[in-house]
């Protein structure tokens, strides 16, 4: 299975977080690590596993965008 985490200011504190999927890759966990310890920021369900990896992105709308097995791409912003 591919690595599939992200970095991306989920939270627009201006800090990076990481985006991952859980153990099952059926949820992807936005986390944030203001003050020094983890923190779940996010939490976002996707009705079949990620299998690609997940990529971050800027611009007006910034977001996260993760492929499934099926070649259904997922844009994702907080």
């Amino acid at each position: 299975q591919p690595h599939a985490v992200a970095v991306a200011d989920v939270n627009g504190d201006g800090l990076p977080d990481i985006v991952l999927p859980n153990a099952r890759r059926t949820v992807l966990r936005a986390i944030g690590f203001a003050g020094g310890a983890p923190v779940e920021l996010a939490r976002y369900p996707l009705d079949r596993p990620v299998v690609t990896a997940v990529q971050a992105f800027d611009g007006p709308e910034p977001g996260v965008l993760v492929g499934t097995g099926d070649g259904v791409l997922w844009r994702i912003t907080p």
